[in-house]
């Protein structure tokens, strides 16, 4: 369940911030998102622009630092800026100069560059002088700054424009591995294959294409999701409608339904029909009637769903579990037995019997993750486990959540 629990954050939180230029703030910070977004087979960059647009505020006192898990200091805060630990190491602003950190706080600063970004992987890009090259993790030169600007396009893959008509993807080594056509719509979904789109009947279409330019599957739907779940399956839509097709371009769910939401979780997926919601199985057996008026995917045996005013959560049989008697509320769903819920403008957390495990006294509350959740109370924010017990001080301007064991904070 942890994986639907990093895909549906990861869809509420994924937010893109280009700016021209960036003051350094508290609120400012809340855009980065608070998630690992680590994936091999399609990587969305949510923090790339932020950070390359970044200016150090000259009366800025916020710093950035590192916990580990348990709360202990292990990066002092002395960045300006700074992102999640992905593996071993962090991106990092020092003073207006780019580099990285690693979990030890031994930092490696690029002062013969102007900004560099590294995701996963010891590859990534600098800029000097307005142009962009490949480089190594000890900041040796892949490339040439022959491009006018480079991106991350898959998992050891790179967008690299040289100009408005000439632009590649390139592999690590640098090489040229595809030259880019205008329509191309995706990064990759897997580790070499795209969304592209053509024209069918005079109507623009979208199909799937590999890396040698040899077409997957052909440009036949209105819309495809980017996206193939753990199921192989991706979501597509024609004429308004959707549905579900495998790798092959097989019609596995027909495409009927108004709406689908996300992807299979515990065999189910939550459809809408004719204005109601239910859900269906992999085989489109309408495992739980179209009686509801909002509904969200099965996450330990049971799903957040609504009638009338209120939510509640029934059981794959459709036996109601906990009362409809709550208000809509983001990321409501069972993780390691708690769920989060929303009364009189405050969060805490039920089980799944729904009685109240932590009373409903903060601000704002993320899901249970490697048994604690983030909180905030009064402007500050902390972590707490399972009794509402502070486990990291609720004394910190702002914290993110914990990747790869370690936790960004503003101090």
């Amino acid at each position: 369940m942890k994986n639907y629990f990093m895909v549906t954050l990861f869809l509420f939180f994924t937010k893109i911030l280009i700016a021209q230029q960036v003051n350094l703030s508290v609120e400012n910070l809340l855009f980065l998102g608070k998630v690992p977004q680590k994936s091999s087979s399609n990587i969305l960059v949510d923090k790339l622009d932020y950070i390359l647009s970044f200016n150090t505020p000259k009366d800025s006192t916020v710093r950035i630092g590192y916990l580990d898990e348990n709360g202990k200091v292990k990066v002092k805060p002395v960045y300006n800026m700074g992102l999640d630990f992905y593996d071993n190491y962090a991106n990092i602003i020092k003073d207006s100069i780019y580099g990285y950190v690693d979990k030890s706080g031994k930092p490696k600063l690029f002062n013969q560059y102007d900004k560099v970004y590294f995701y996963y992987g010891n590859i990534g890009f600098a800029i000097k002088e307005k142009k962009y090259a490949l480089i190594s993790r000890d900041g040796n030169l892949i490339t040439g700054f022959i491009y006018s600007r480079i991106d991350i396009y898959g998992y050891n893959y790179f967008f690299a424009t040289i100009n408005k008509e000439e632009s590649y993807i390139l592999n690590e080594k640098g090489e040229r591995k595809f030259k880019m056509t205008s329509n191309i719509k995706s990064h990759f979904i897997t580790d070499s294959i795209m969304v592209y789109q053509d024209t069918l009947k005079g109507k623009l279409k979208q199909g799937l294409l590999d890396i040698n330019g040899n077409v997957v599957l052909k440009a036949t739907f209105d819309k495809l999701d980017g996206y193939f779940d753990e199921n192989n399956l991706m979501l597509v839509t024609n004429n308004g409608k959707q549905g579900y097709i495998d790798v092959s371009g097989k019609i596995i769910i027909p495409i009927i339904y108004d709406k689908i939401e996300y992807s299979f979780t515990e065999g189910l997926v939550p459809v809408l029909k004719e204005g109601k919601w239910g859900f269906i199985d992999k085989n489109n057996n309408t495992v739980i009637p179209f009686i509801y008026d909002d509904a969200h995917g099965f996450s330990e045996g049971l799903a957040n769903v609504k009638k009338g005013n209120y939510y509640g959560y029934i059981d794959k049989k459709n036996k109601v579990k906990i009362p409809f008697k709550y208000e809509n509320t983001k990321y409501a769903f069972f993780i390691e037995g708690l769920c989060l819920y929303k009364e009189n403008g405050k969060y805490g957390f039920i089980n799944k019997k729904g009685k109240v495990k932590i009373k409903p006294i903060y601000d704002m509350v993320l899901p249970f993750y490697n048994d604690k959740a983030l909180v905030k109370l009064n402007n500050k924010e902390g972590f707490i486990d399972k009794k509402g017990k502070e486990i990291i001080p609720i004394k910190y301007k702002q914290l993110w959540m914990e990747s790869s064991g370690m936790i960004r904070f503003v101090d």
